[in-house]
């Protein structure tokens, strides 16, 4: 199974490359001849496999750019993390320095129509503009190359793959490229050949949700459920494509359910593409499995991070946070004021209390048999189901019956 993800890293000068979590890598001792005599351009990028990255070289070089320039180079993708597909590539151009006389953008079109990105590895990109390449969030014709199938290839765990390459500014190039520097983000997005990780990424750890696959191959012969008091709601959502199993065909539905995995299924829910070439607004990083649900409910600001700027995926959610941001993505309303009349009422964090006062009147959710709401408490994965049944109005005969 294949979850698509966006990683980043920063090469120092010129042209740095941008991933999103894991990066390209290791030492490179290759023979590919530069032209001319010109030393050979080596980029040796490495993820470790806790994702920590470090780079040696650069793309570009430390030179300036001008008409019928040309360098060859290497660039080693080295991954130690997990097996993955590279599927799409795309170039975001920032200029640094070119000559006066000229505005921004002329300069930027004709870079981006006269700049030529060739790799011959693998079958990969012959020839292609770096306009053919570009990639703007905010112009949906800029969205990358998609490779085709005899392009992609995959880059086992612990493995490495050489990809020679070559860059040539026009000779028919204007004077407006003449002594330009530039850098121009390469954004590589890559799906990940899922084995069932652990909520933290960890290989060993078979813990990982599966709630975005696209595939119904998990929604048969589901094996945990029978009898559970959610079985309907369980079954309900796996059949509408909301919620999808784990690989070993169970849904564990009175496991605590981590922000990742909660952001998948309210993304899910509320029908949010996954924004899998999207920008991450967070600085930590995020599974590859969730990463393009996290950053869609994020854009819609249905889910926010914490004041730190850190989304903390592989944290469980609390009953008020997964309450919050279910009344927040559903756009429920507060009619006219409630009083909370729960117990624990004073333990409700102030940034909560307007959404449980309108999940309570909304009969969203109800607390516990001993007049308890307990807001800080880890919400189950079944419990989170009911509740997102409820608000697509699946099941109404369960208004009464939410075990929480």
């Amino acid at each position: 199974m294949k979850k698509n993800m966006l990683y980043k890293i920063i090469a120092k000068i010129c042209i740095p490359i941008f991933i999103f979590a894991y990066a390209l890598g290791g030492v490179v001792d290759i023979t590919y001849a530069a032209k001319k005599g010109e030393p050979l351009n080596i980029v040796a990028i490495t993820i470790d496999s806790n994702g920590n990255v470090s780079q040696q070289g650069d793309l570009f070089g430390e030179g300036l750019w001008y008409p019928g320039k040309e360098k060859r180079g290497v660039i080693r993708i080295k991954n130690q993390f997990k097996r993955m597909e590279i599927t799409n590539l795309g170039l975001k151009i920032v200029l640094e320095k070119f000559r006066g006389g000229y505005g921004k953008e002329i300069v930027h079109n004709s870079l981006a129509k006269n700049m030529k990105f060739t790799s011959s590895s693998h079958e990969i990109l012959k020839n292609k503009s770096f306009r053919q390449l570009e990639y703007k969030s905010d112009d949906k014709n800029l969205n990358g190359y998609t490779l085709n199938n005899s392009q992609k290839f995959s880059i086992n765990k612990n493995g490495s793959v050489d990809l020679k390459y070559t860059l040539l500014m026009d000779e028919e190039s204007g004077n407006e490229l003449q002594a330009l520097k530039a850098k121009v983000l390469l954004l590589i997005n890559a799906n990940e050949i899922y084995n069932g990780g652990g909520d933290d990424d960890d290989e060993d750890n078979n813990n990982n949700n599966n709630d975005d696959d696209d595939s119904d191959d998990n929604n048969d012969h589901v094996i945990d459920i029978d009898g559970h008091w959610a079985h309907d709601c369980i079954q309900t959502l796996l059949e509408h494509g909301i919620l999808h199993g784990y690989p070993d065909k169970t849904i564990r539905p009175e496991n605590n359910i981590s922000r990742a995995e909660a952001a998948v299924l309210i993304g899910n829910a509320l029908g949010l593409k996954a924004k899998y070439n999207g920008l991450s607004p967070y600085k930590d990083s995020l599974p590859s499995w969730a990463r393009g649900h996290i950053i869609a409910v994020s854009d819609a600001k249905v889910f926010s991070g914490y004041i730190d700027n850190t989304f903390k995926a592989n944290k469980k959610i609390t009953r008020e946070e997964m309450l919050t941001v279910l009344v927040r993505g559903f756009k429920k309303k507060l009619g006219k004021d409630v009083e909370i009349l729960f117990k624990d009422r004073e333990d409700i964090s102030d940034w909560a209390v307007e959404y449980v006062k309108i999940g309570v009147s909304k009969k969203i959710i109800v607390g516990y048999p001993d007049n308890t709401f307990a807001p800080e408490k880890n919400i189950t994965r079944a419990e989170a189901f009911t509740i997102i049944c409820k608000l697509l109005g699946y099941h109404p005969q369960h208004d009464n019956e939410i075990k929480e």
